[in-house]
């Protein structure tokens, strides 16, 4: 799956259309979904308040110990969505757990990739 899953937009809800991000399957049976971001409530705390001000994102990552970030990593999954809310989509919790399986172990082969060797962390 190409990253990040969502971009520069005001509609909140990916794939834009509407096929699992896994498998390209309709949602006819329903849908697991990945939902987040933030709202502005009203001064009273009972509504929330839609504003472009506000800017959804995601990542998903690892901060290690090395100074230089040499063993860290992250994914930018979801930037700058309009409004702050956004929705990510899967038709079955089963294709929701092999996407995040897959990205979980492309950030892992990521970090593996750069990780300075152990001697350099040795003091």
């Amino acid at each position: 799956m190409e990253l990040p899953w969502l971009a520069n937009t005001s509609d909140g809800f990916y794939p834009a259309n509407r096929q699992c991000l896994t498998c390209g399957g309709d949602f006819s049976d329903g849908f697991a979904y990945l939902s987040g971001g933030g709202m502005l409530l009203s001064g009273d705390g009972q509504d929330s308040i839609h504003t472009e001000r506000l800017k959804g994102f995601l990542h998903v990552g690892f901060h290690g110990r090395d100074s230089e970030m040499r063993d860290s990593g992250d994914f930018l999954l979801v930037d700058d969505v309009s409004y702050g809310q956004f929705d990510l989509n899967w038709c079955s919790i089963k294709c929701l757990r092999t996407a995040l399986g897959q990205l979980l172990d492309d950030l892992e082969t990521r970090i593996s990739q750069q990780t300075p060797g152990e001697d350099e962390h040795q003091e």
